[in-house]
């Protein structure tokens, strides 16, 4: 998980995206502001967490 914490933003950005990155850790950046928007696009996200995701804010 080195490449997370990579100096250079497209490292990050690319070893977020990664379809075999764990999915306790890709849930963990989808948590921060910094990596969510790169997390997003991940392949992987677990089905619950994308249905807790859509779900409207109350």
């Amino acid at each position: 998980m080195r490449l997370l914490d990579d100096p250079h933003a497209w490292v990050r950005v690319t070893a977020v995206r990664h379809g075999r990155l764990p999915a306790r850790t890709l849930v963990r950046l989808l948590r921060d502001r910094k990596t969510f928007r790169g997390a997003l696009v991940n392949p992987t996200i677990p089905v619950a967490v994308m249905r807790r995701m859509a779900e409207p804010s109350g």
